[in-house]
C-alpha cells in the first residue's frame, strides 16, 4: 500500500496533506496517451517541458506544480524517486519513462513534502502508483491526430501583414503508440512479475500550419503580426545614421543591391511558421515490476525501467542577429549606395573599416534543429516485511542514469560570418609577378583567405538578394554537440510501527503510529558541450553554454509520527495530529532541516478539515 504524503501505512489512513488522485479509469476516459497531458489537466499543474515545446526544448516531459518551476516538483514511482530526465541541472524527472497503461493511480500532492521525501518537494509531489499486481496479457494501441479548420478570425490579421496563410483544413500531428503488458502470478503464488514494453512515434506539426499561429502577435489592444529585425534581405544599422539608414529603423537591402529605410510593419521577419508546435519523437520503453515472498517476514522486490527516446526541436533559422560586424570599405560585393551609406557618410575611405550592425536571417539554410537523444535506466532492488505484527521494515537500493546526446544543426559561427563579410579582390602576386593562386586571382575572396588565417573562408554575399551560395552556407553553418549524463544512487531504510498497544488515548480507538528511517543519496552530473557551444561562437544560442561536472551526496535521518486524539465520538468523528522532521547533511558543506506539523479534524464523517505547516528545501544543482 502506498499513501502519498506520508510513510505511515495503515488500512484506513489518509494523508493530511492535500492529495488529488487521478485513477486508471479517469485516464481511460480522457483517451490521452501522453503522461504529461494527464498531469497537466490538473489545476495545480502549469505547462512545462513536453512534446509541444520547441524553443528551449530538452526533449523531456516534465511537470511544474503551482508554477514554481519543474525543478521544485518531486516525481515518484511507487513512492520512490524518479531520477532526473536530462543532465541540465534542473533535476526534473522525465515523465516519458512512465508506462501509462500500467498506471493504477496518479497522486498529486500540492505543498511541501521534503520532511517525508527529501529535497525538491517544494511545490509538491507527483506519485505514480503502478499496477504491480496486473495479471494476464494486455495490448494497447493508440492512434490520434489533430484537425483544424483554419477559419479563425485572425486570418485577416495575417493577410494584412503580408504573411502566408495555411490551407483551410489541417489534418496531421499523428501519434502512434503501442503497449504490451504481461502479468504472471496471483494471490496464491509467492511471487508476481509484471513486464511491459512500449513504442511511440509522433509526427511533427509546424506553427505555420495553423492560422492562429501563422505569425507572432504583438501585445496590445489590437491584434497585429510582429516579427524579428533579423531579416532576409539583410537589415543594417550604421555607426553614423543617414536619411536612409536611420538611427531608429536602419536600412534594408533592395533588389539590385540598393538600400532603403527599414519598415518594421512590413519588413519584419515572421519567425513563427518554422517552429515546431509538436516535435517529432520516437520512443521505446521496457521494464518489469517483480515481487517474491521468501518468508512471512521477507519479501524481495525489484523495479526495472529502460527508455530510449529521440526528438528533434526546430525553431526559426539562425543568422547574424544585428551583431556588430566590421566591413572593409573596398569590399567589391558592396554596391555604390552601400559604400556611400556605410563608409562615405562616416568619413571613411577605401582602406578603412565601417562598423555595421548586421541582421541577416539564414533562410537558405533552414530552421535551427536540435536533434536530442536520451537513454535512461532505473533499477530498484529491495527487501521488506513484518518484524512483528506492529512493526514493518523496508530497505532498498536504487540506481538510475540518464544520458543525453544532442546535435544542434544549421546554426552560424559568429567568427566565420565576420570573416565571410570581409572580402577583397585577390590581387596577390609572387616575386615574379605571377598570381599566387591563378584560380582565385581577380575574384572576390575573404581577407582571411588572402592573409592565410582561414583558407576555408567563403564570401557571404548578403549585399544582393539571392547572392548567398551553398559553398558559403557549408562554411558558415556549424554544428554544436552536447554529451551529458546524470547518475543517481539511493540507499534507504525505514521502519513503521503501530504503538497502539503502548501509546493510546482513551478517547481514541487507535494509538501512536511512527515511522523512522535513514537515507543516503548521491547525484553526479557530467555535462560536456563542445567548443562551439562553450566558446559562445554559435550565433543562435544567446551566449556560451559552459561545461559542468560534479556531484554531491547527502546523508539523512527522518521520522514521522501521527497521534489520534479523538475517534468515533459525538463531538468528532476523528481528530488527529501529526509531525515530521528530516535532517540532511550534504558533503559539500551544509546541512538542512525540514519539518511539518499537521492537524486533521472530521467533525462528522462527510466533513473533513485539514491544516499543515511545512518547511521544504530544494537540493543544490
Amino acid at each position: 500500500m502506498v499513501v502519498t504524503g506520508t510513510r505511515i501505512v495503515s488500512p484506513n489512513l489518509e494523508s493530511i496533506s492535500p492529495v488529488a488522485a487521478i485513477t486508471a479509469d479517469d485516464i481511460a476516459v480522457t483517451g490521452r496517451s501522453r503522461v504529461e497531458d494527464i498531469v497537466n489537466q490538473m489545476p495545480q499543474a502549469f505547462a512545462a517541458q513536453g512534446a509541444n515545446v520547441s524553443n528551449g526544448a530538452t526533449g523531456t516531459a516534465t511537470v511544474d506544480l503551482r508554477g514554481l518551476g519543474e525543478q521544485r516538483t518531486l516525481v515518484l514511482v511507487n513512492g520512490r524517486r524518479l531520477m532526473p530526465g536530462d543532465p541540465d541541472g534542473s533535476n526534473a524527472a522525465d515523465l516519458n519513462n512512465i508506462p501509462l497503461a500500467l498506471v493504477r493511480r496518479v497522486d498529486v500532492l500540492t505543498g511541501g513534502a521534503s520532511s517525508v521525501y527529501g529535497a525538491d518537494a517544494v511545490a509538491g509531489v507527483v506519485n505514480f502508483i503502478m499496477d504491480t499486481e496486473f495479471e494476464g496479457i494486455r495490448i494497447d494501441a493508440n492512434y490520434s491526430g489533430y484537425q483544424h479548420r483554419n477559419s479563425s478570425p485572425v486570418r485577416d490579421v495575417v493577410t494584412e501583414s503580408g504573411f502566408e496563410l495555411p490551407s483551410r483544413n489541417f489534418h496531421g500531428g499523428y501519434s502512434r503508440e503501442f503497449t504490451l503488458a504481461i502479468g504472471v502470478g496471483g494471490p496464491d503464488q509467492p511471487g508476481h512479475a509484471t513486464f511491459y514494453a512500449t513504442y511511440r512515434n509522433i509526427s511533427p506539426v509546424l506553427q505555420g500550419e495553423f492560422d492562429y499561429s501563422a505569425c507572432t502577435f504583438n501585445s496590445g489592444d489590437v491584434f497585429t503580426c510582429g516579427g524579428s529585425g533579423t531579416t532576409d534581405p539583410a537589415h543594417f544599422f550604421t555607426e553614423v545614421p543617414t536619411p536612409v539608414c536611420t538611427a531608429l529603423d536602419g536600412c534594408i537591402v533592395t533588389e539590385g543591391g540598393g538600400l532603403r529605410t527599414y519598415n518594421p510593419a512590413t519588413d519584419a521577419y515572421n519567425f513563427g511558421p518554422l517552429n515546431y508546435y509538436q516535435r517529432p519523437d520516437e520512443r521505446y520503453t521496457a521494464g518489469a515490476f517483480l515481487e517474491y515472498e521468501l518468508a512471512e517476514a521477507a519479501e524481495v522486490y525489484a523495479e526495472l525501467m529502460y527508455m530510449d527516446d529521440r526528438s528533434v526541436a526546430q525553431i526559426a533559422p539562425s543568422g547574424a542577429f544585428l551583431q556588430e560586424t566590421p566591413i572593409n570599405c573596398d569590399n567589391p560585393l558592396l554596391s555604390a549606395q552601400q559604400v556611400a551609406e556605410f563608409c562615405t557618410a562616416a568619413g571613411l575611405g577605401p582602406n578603412d573599416f565601417a562598423t555595421v550592425f548586421t541582421g541577416r536571417r539564414n533562410t537558405e539554410g533552414g530552421g535551427r534543429q536540435d536533434d536530442i537523444g536520451h537513454d535512461s535506466f532505473r533499477i530498484v532492488a529491495g527487501l521488506r516485511g513484518d518484524i512483528t505484527p506492529e512493526w514493518r521494515y523496508d530497505f532498498y537500493f536504487q540506481h538510475g542514469r540518464t544520458r543525453r546526446a544532442s546535435t544542434f544543426l544549421n546554426d552560424f559561427s559568429i567568427t566565420r560570418f565576420n570573416r565571410a563579410l570581409q572580402v577583397r579582390i585577390d590581387d596577390r602576386v609572387d616575386e615574379t609577378g605571377e598570381p599566387v593562386d591563378p584560380e582565385t586571382f581577380g575574384t572576390p575572396q575573404c581577407l582571411s583567405v588572402l592573409d592565410g588565417t582561414d583558407p576555408a573562408c567563403v564570401p557571404w554575399n548578403i549585399w544582393t538578394p539571392g547572392g548567398v551560395t551553398q559553398e558559403a552556407l557549408d562554411y558558415l553553418q556549424t554544428p554544436g554537440l552536447i554529451r551529458a549524463s546524470h547518475t543517481q544512487r539511493i540507499g534507504h531504510f525505514d521502519v513503521t510501527g503501530d504503538l497502539s498497544k503502548w501509546v493510546q488515548l482513551p478517547t481514541a480507538t487507535t494509538g501512536l503510529a511512527l515511522n523512522v528511517g535513514l537515507e543516503w543519496r548521491e547525484e553526479e552530473t557530467d555535462f560536456q558541450p563542445d567548443v562551439q557551444f562553450s566558446s559562445g561562437d554559435l550565433a543562435g544560442q544567446g551566449g556560451a553554454i559552459l561545461p559542468t561536472m560534479g556531484g554531491y551526496h547527502v546523508k539523512e535521518a527522518f521520522f514521522e509520527a501521527r497521534m489520534p486524539l479523538l475517534e468515533d465520538l459525538t463531538a468528532a468523528d476523528a481528530l488527529s495530529v501529526e509531525a515530521g522532521y528530516r535532517y540532511s547533511d550534504y558533503n559539500v558543506g551544509f546541512t538542512t532541516d525540514t519539518y511539518k506539523f499537521g492537524i486533521d479534524w472530521a467533525p462528522i464523517e462527510s466533513v473533513r478539515l485539514r491544516g499543515t505547516y511545512q518547511r521544504a528545501v530544494r537540493a543544490p544543482s
